[in-house]
């Protein structure tokens, strides 16, 4: 905590990288997932792994776990 406070800048830059790596790691185990259920995901669904935020990677990833189609994942 007195870290964050005396340095703002780096505890928030620090953030966000762990940040970004947690949603990296999300979006690597989905296209694990997609890939072994459906095959190789398209260029647009890589595109909206890449982009998307984790919420919306929890969303599909519980949504791909009982799926049928691509289509019942990205419906939204």
């Amino acid at each position: 905590m007195i870290y964050q406070q005396e340095h703002a800048p780096e505890a928030a830059a620090i953030s966000g990288f762990a940040e970004r790596f947690l949603r990296q790691g999300e979006a690597r185990l989905l296209r694990q997932l997609l890939t072994k259920r459906f095959g190789k995901p398209s260029e647009l669904i890589e595109r909206r792994l890449e982009t998307a935020d984790a919420e919306t990677l929890a969303i599909w990833f519980d949504r791909a776990l009982e799926a049928q189609a691509l289509e019942d994942i990205f419906c939204d």
